[in-house]
């Protein structure tokens, strides 16, 4: 066995998104008249569910078949004009496993035209192949993508980088993140090894990633880098 590819997930993982998320949902709550009842970031973190559409927007009060058109449209505003910067520790983390040569892959549910911007704004476009966004997943029978929990982007994800689940492993901040791992094994006979990251930056809270059971969960960057670090030195070797 040998360490090959490490996944990750995007927001809330690499980048700190969550204040901008809070921001975008107060914004698409008051453009079509719905109410968003959070106080601040705890709030907003302990309720948040995935996937985003339809179960967020659903718990707003939103009707998604009805309304994702006029979200998609204050979303893409919204985000063409958000800063968004990688979690501080992060950056280097990514500068140093990218010379260690594993693989270093994205596989997100968050539009090809916001990861982009993310990447290219914080000088790592180069780093990351392939990169999995919500484009690159296939439809479900509703003609939405099957995002996370469905196992789909991870699958795309390792047969672009041409490595199995066996020698790969994947970082994700949520519940889906986790179960989505799991299920790879549906697809690939072989599940996915999964770290949930439940630091300052994550959407989700320590007790429900906990709970999901993951194989490795880092509350800390650092504690992040150091498992990272270790998979690739032990596993590797």
């Amino acid at each position: 066995m040998s360490l090959k590819l490490i996944g990750f997930d995007v927001d809330g993982v690499l980048v700190d998104s969550f204040p901008d998320q809070f921001n975008y949902f107060q914004k698409c709550c008051k453009a079509l008249g719905k109410k968003f009842e959070f106080n601040d970031l705890e709030e907003f973190r302990t309720a948040y569910t995935e996937p985003v559409y339809p179960n967020m927007y659903t718990l707003l009060g939103f009707n998604w078949d009805a309304e994702k058109d006029e979200i998609w449209k204050i979303y893409n505003e919204h985000k063409a004009n958000s800063k968004i910067f990688f979690v501080p520790e992060m950056k280097p983390l990514v500068l140093e496993l990218d010379l260690l040569k594993p693989q270093l892959s994205i596989a997100t549910t968050n539009t090809k035209k916001a990861i982009d911007k993310y990447l290219t704004e914080n000088d790592v476009a180069n780093i990351f192949y392939p990169v999995i966004t919500k484009e690159d997943v296939p439809l479900d029978e509703n003609k939405n993508p099957k995002l996370k929990p469905c196992p789909d982007c991870l699958v795309v994800m390792l047969s672009k980088a041409n490595v199995s689940s066996e020698n790969a492993v994947y970082i994700g901040d949520q519940v889906t993140d986790i179960e989505a791992c799991k299920r790879v094994k549906d697809v690939l006979g072989m599940p996915l090894r999964v770290i949930a990251y439940a630091g300052p930056s994550s959407f989700s809270t320590l007790e429900k990633l906990t709970a999901a059971n993951p194989d490795y969960i880092a509350k800390t960057p650092g504690e992040l880098a150091k498992i990272l670090k270790g998979l690739v030195w032990i596993i590797s070797s």
